[in-house]
């Protein structure tokens, strides 16, 4: 089990700013 709770989160953050900045 390979689950990354924090790299989740990032990811998540990541596409919100990129939705943002478009």
């Amino acid at each position: 089990d390979t689950f990354d709770p924090t790299a989740f989160d990032r990811d998540d953050i990541n596409q919100r700013l990129k939705r943002i900045k478009v």
